[in-house]
């Protein structure tokens, strides 16, 4: 809660500072998929986690401390989630979650046409609603229904999804002193999305994301 308190506060600083803010749209798609925390469940049920393609888009901040380093702050709905495969049926749970992105950032050729920006830093998610969708392979009936955080009956999720963020940015200078960013992304879950009411059950989100990012004014 300190860090989504803290990003909170800096996004909202930033956003209202007339200098050394690059402020801008960004959007992009995302592969995610869950790793589970016992390893013999990783090992037997392989056709589990298979990677879901999603979206995500909001607002960006990069608020400059120099000519070439940076705190990047991301605010945005981002879906997350995984497919599975078994013997009867196949399906898919998607994560839907308001997320906020702090990370630290450093241009390492501040002066060239595409400036490469490394970036090491942390993310909150606050669930806002799921869904599980799933088709029996012997009478094709397919099913959609809301995943609840706490009611149903075999598995739970937790409302927050937290953990590491790694990635690099390509900066491209416009003519128009606006700037285009395309990014690539890196998430590790820290908190298991699921609560533990199967034994060994617990996942974490681990997602890619591709960025692109407009700057609305300089």
């Amino acid at each position: 809660m300190k860090f989504l308190f803290l990003a909170l506060s800096l996004f909202l600083i930033s956003s209202t500072t007339n200098s050394q803010i690059f402020m801008g749209w960004n959007a992009g798609l995302n592969n995610s998929k869950v790793k589970f925390d016992d390893d013999e469940i990783n090992e037997s049920f392989k056709y589990i986690g298979k990677p879901l393609y999603g979206f995500h888009g909001g607002l960006s901040n990069y608020f400059y401390f120099s000519k070439v380093l940076d705190l990047k702050i991301d605010m945005e709905y981002t879906t997350k989630g995984f497919k599975y495969k078994q013997t009867y049926y196949y399906g898919q749970k998607t994560f839907n979650y308001g997320q906020l992105n702090m990370q630290g950032q450093i241009d390492l050729n501040p002066y060239s046409d595409v400036i490469i920006s490394p970036y090491l830093g942390a993310y909150v998610g606050y669930w806002i609603w799921g869904t599980r969708e799933q088709t029996d392979l012997k009478t094709g009936i397919y099913e959609k229904d809301k995943i609840y955080l706490k009611n149903d009956s075999t598995f739970s999720y937790n409302r927050y999804d937290s953990g590491l963020s790694a990635g690099v940015d390509f900066k491209f200078p416009q003519p128009n002193k606006r700037l285009l960013i395309i990014g690539v992304i890196y998430e590790y879950g820290m908190i298991t999305t699921d609560v533990d009411k199967v034994a060994g059950w617990k996942n974490r989100n681990m997602s890619i994301y591709l960025q692109y990012f407009y700057r609305l004014k300089k």
